[in-house]
């Protein structure tokens, strides 16, 4: 099984408000700078890729195991539980972040994780970005991330950063 290091998860909003009140000065910052979040014990990191061939192909990833099952016939690429070498991966037990990118868009596609602290996206805009990232980590038992596409030749793309035991 391949060694992971440098685990990190990135965020922040950011915007410079201009005042133009009478004797009003300077500039404001609205939210916060790129904010960084190490994971120096987290042990798995994958991504995989699902693109549905038909409307309503679901494709559910189970955290614990990293594995994609399908309803339907999306195509789903290195969704197999398997590391980026081929291994199988270790049984993850704490979630630290889950990056939830969708691709092209033509329709809605609904994505609704069981574990709350992944929050649900139900959206037909294309290159939308989730980033959920859990300083302190979420237990992983049997929790799953269902992902339901309205139409076919749509794809999302998951990436997954957390601990074993």
């Amino acid at each position: 099984m391949g060694t992971i290091s440098d685990a990190v998860g990135y965020f922040g909003l950011k915007a410079t408000g201009t005042p133009t009140g009478t004797n009003v000065d300077g500039t404001n910052t609205i939210g916060v700078t790129n904010t960084s979040q190490a994971f120096t014990d987290a042990d798995i990191a994958y991504s995989f890729k699902v693109t549905s061939t038909t409307a309503s192909d679901t494709a559910t990833l189970a955290l614990s195991t990293g594995a994609v099952s399908t309803t339907g016939s999306p195509v789903v690429k290195d969704g197999d539980g398997l590391d980026f070498e081929g291994s199988s991966l270790p049984t993850l037990a704490t979630l630290y972040a889950v990056q939830i990118t969708t691709g092209t868009l033509t329709s809605g596609v609904f994505i609704a994780p069981t574990q709350p602290a992944v929050g649900t996206i139900t959206t037909s805009l294309s290159g939308q970005t989730q980033l959920s990232v859990l300083p302190d980590g979420a237990a992983i038992t049997s929790q799953t991330i269902p992902i339901t596409f309205l139409a076919s030749g749509q794809d999302v793309t998951l990436t997954i950063i957390g601990k074993s035991s």
